[in-house]
């Protein structure tokens, strides 16, 4: 099985942190794949791999910088993948924390089960799912079929799935993590585990190059409607709207990250 890590050339304290985190996880066996630092990028290459417009309305709003350099990094991945023939491939960036330490008894097995067309199973977090659509149970961790969720911090892609993604992104018009999108228009199917076993580290928001600036593009960008749904997510109201879609249709939704 094939594992990758993506890692900016600039990062060497990122390198070298998940170097250490992997060896104590008993991890030897992976590639460091550089990543694409989006606010370098110039804006000949912009204009050849986004387009705004596309964002628009595919998405809502324009991608930002680095969203676009992230969706680079994973796609450099995905060529590897059809271009060595592996039948998927683990990713992980590399600011990320492993809270199990069989990790790798999971990964050997995560390719033997049968799942649908072109899957993706997320480690770090699902925000909902299929709570009835148990998939297999390893070491504790059950995979169930995802309903939605975003982040690309550690995931299984498959061959089909990296091939459905690169004709997707051929021109960037989304985040790379529009997982809960490409799931609803049957462009991948999506998987992930009740608890998780993958997790930002705990520096991972304080130097994330991507995180703040989302937020500030969602309450730029979004209608006024969105903002104002954003902000009612909590509370009694998300808890009984929550309680009602699993009664309806069994979808579970995870607490707040």
């Amino acid at each position: 099985m094939d594992i990758y890590v993506i890692n900016l050339k600039k990062d060497t304290d990122k390198k070298e942190y998940i170097r250490k985190h992997f060896e104590e996880k008993g991890i030897f066996h992976y590639e460091f794949i550089e990543g694409v630092y989006g606010k370098d990028l110039s804006q000949k290459k912009l204009d050849e791999v986004y387009d705004p417009d596309l964002a628009k309305k595919y998405w809502g709003r324009e991608i930002l910088a680095n969203e676009i350099g992230c969706a680079l990094s994973h796609l450099k991945i995905y060529r590897k993948i059809i271009k060595n023939g592996s039948k998927g491939a683990f990713i992980f960036e590399d600011d990320v924390f492993i809270k199990e330490d069989n990790i790798m008894k999971l990964v050997n097995e995560i390719e033997s089960h049968r799942y649908k067309e072109n899957p993706i199973i997320l480690f770090s977090w699902l925000d909902s799912f299929f709570r009835r659509r148990v998939i297999w149970n390893i070491n504790n961790h059950t995979c169930v079929e995802g309903y939605s969720s975003d982040l690309a911090c550690s995931y299984y892609i498959s061959r089909e799935a990296a091939e459905v993604m690169l004709l997707e992104f051929e021109k960037i018009k989304a985040p790379i993590d529009a997982w809960s999108k490409l799931r609803k228009e049957n462009k991948i199917s999506l998987y992930g585990l009740t608890s998780s076993f993958v997790a930002p580290a705990d520096f991972a928001e304080d130097k994330s190059s991507i995180s703040d600036d989302r937020q500030d593009a969602f309450m730029k960008k979004k209608p006024l409607y969105s903002r104002l749904w954003k902000k009612t997510r909590s509370g009694i109201v998300r808890t009984t709207t929550n309680y009602l879609i699993d009664v309806a249709f069994g979808i579970k939704h995870s607490p707040p990250r």
